[in-house]
């Protein structure tokens, strides 16, 4: 169904089909990857890289939904009302992400203090202001909160940019920070890893970018004869992918301590490490995600945004 300027109508109210879908492959990917850990001993395996890949890949697949849907709200927000709500952009934000993780970082750090895992200091702190993209050698429970950390500078950067300099400022900046980051990024890239960034931390803020910059594209309406003919592979739909998606982003906090050896888990049978990540994913999602996703949805409704893209964030 199209939508008043040309575009479908998706573009420019309601959630994303495929999206959801989307998620479940990337998450399917970082759980491949980290089971491989619990059974490749060895790194030199044969199936170690390709197993690598499909976890880098999974994770820059989250990157580039974030960028693109939090782009989308964004683009309507400021179609609708004009302007950008800082205050409203970052209280959904909140509600959306924060439960979830304070109650795994509550977790974590009950069961170091009782001696059950390990978690240094610096992880700590890390972990307590989304830093960790900065820390050399986390301890392993924190270790993925590098992703997190990155998109939680992006949720506050990008919007106040865009706020501040309006779409087509925010556009060409984007356009300006896609053509730069090649030309300097083997000195960034140094400055960053002897600052003790994360290694991936150049092309990671690139797919979000990118996934930025599609979103501009999809928003333009002249892009639509074109784009009118790309479609989503129909498996994206599937319910069992779509369930994983929606699980993603607990799945995601939980199966970092319990899947991969954490010492606590190591005499424990893989099956049941499987089962025990879904139950903890599932009993996060539905007693902490849902409830404050409804009073973010209250309160998107009250201040009148149009904000379901299809749930984000995509970790």
């Amino acid at each position: 169904m199209a939508g008043s300027n040309g575009r479908p109508e998706w573009v420019e109210r309601g959630k994303i089909g495929g999206i959801d879908g989307l998620r479940g492959c990337a998450i399917l990917g970082v759980l491949i990857t980290h089971a491989a850990h619990v059974f490749l001993v060895d790194e030199s395996d044969v199936l170690a890289p390709a197993a690598d890949f499909l976890g880098r890949l999974g994770v820059q697949i989250f990157f580039a939904i974030s960028g693109f849907l939090i782009t989308l709200l964004l683009l309507r927000e400021y179609d609708r009302a004009g302007s950008i709500s800082l205050r409203g952009f970052y209280r959904r934000r909140t509600l959306r992400i924060i439960p979830a993780y304070v109650c795994y970082l509550t977790a974590i750090f009950a069961a170091a203090g009782a001696g059950w895992i390990t978690i240094d200091a610096t992880s700590s702190a890390a972990a307590l202001t989304y830093t960790m993209d900065f820390v050399p050698r986390p301890s392993l429970p924190t270790e993925h909160i590098w992703t997190l950390s990155l998109e939680e500078q992006y949720y506050l950067i990008w919007p106040l940019a865009f706020a501040t300099l309006g779409p087509r400022g925010a556009f060409r900046g984007l356009l300006a920070f896609l053509i730069a980051t090649p030309l300097l990024r083997p000195a960034v890239e140094s400055m960053l890893l002897s600052a003790g960034a994360h290694p991936t931390r150049i092309l990671s803020s690139t797919t979000i970018a990118a996934g930025c910059l599609f979103a501009f594209v999809v928003w333009d309406r002249r892009a639509w004869p074109r784009l009118g003919r790309v479609r989503l592979p129909a498996l994206l739909d599937h319910p069992a992918l779509v369930w994983l998606g929606t699980l993603s982003y607990s799945l995601y906090l939980w199966q970092q301590p319990i899947l991969m050896n954490n010492g606590w888990n190591d005499r424990l049978p893989f099956a049941a490490r499987v089962v025990l990540t879904f139950a903890s994913a599932a009993g996060s999602y539905h007693l902490i995600e849902r409830p404050f996703l409804r009073l973010k949805e209250r309160a998107a409704n009250r201040a009148g945004a149009a904000v379901a893209v299809g749930g984000v964030p995509s970790l």
